[in-house]
């Protein structure tokens, strides 16, 4: 529905959606209205290039769309709660008519913890301020994340750092039990 309110209808063409087993993409004619790039969409506001198309949709018993400039924040709303990646926005001025992508990928996104734990194997410890570049959370979330993974043993905090230099590391690979912890094993080897 958002690509029928915001194409541009002076582009002769129309609008694709392509249907894969891992997304959905949606090419729709026309560039990025005002001020709004593939990174701001989310927070740019709406900037309604066909407003009579979108009233009158409105006007409808069962309106297609919901208020303005919701359609976006909908989208990805919808995809946050199903723990899928944000929409992706990609917008072609070189392709022979400009036009904007816009693909919803079904895959489920890492848990900030797969995240964390991946960058903590690539780069070293981590700190708070990494954390919250990660995870796209506030010093208060990523304080509460962190010391909920301390807690359950997935991190340690780096000996001898202040509050404000903390930093956390995955713990040290600790031996395998001993299976023979009952004395059994120094039975077998005196065998």
């Amino acid at each position: 529905m958002n690509a029928v309110i915001h194409r541009d209808y002076r582009l002769n063409r129309d609008i694709f959606i392509r249907i894969f087993d891992d997304r959905i993409e949606v090419e729709s004619p026309g560039t990025f209205p005002g001020n709004i790039t593939a990174e701001n969409i989310v927070r740019a506001g709406s900037k309604a290039r066909n407003p009579l198309v979108a009233t009158n949709l409105r006007e409808f018993p069962n309106a297609p769309n919901i208020d303005t400039g919701e359609g976006v924040k909908a989208m990805f709303a919808e995809m946050d709660e199903a723990k899928r990646y944000p929409p992706q926005y990609w917008q072609s001025t070189e392709a022979a008519v400009e036009h904007i992508t816009l693909t919803l990928f079904n895959l489920e996104r890492p848990t900030a913890w797969d995240e964390v734990s991946h960058w903590i194997d690539k780069n070293g410890p981590i700190g708070n301020s990494q954390l919250r570049e990660i995870a796209k959370v506030d010093l208060a979330g990523a304080s509460l994340m962190l010391r909920e993974w301390v807690q359950q043993g997935l991190l340690v905090p780096l000996p001898d750092r202040g509050r404000k230099n903390a930093a956390y590391a995955k713990p040290a690979t600790t031996q395998t039990p001993d299976l023979f912890a009952n004395g059994e094993k120094d039975k077998l080897s005196e065998a």
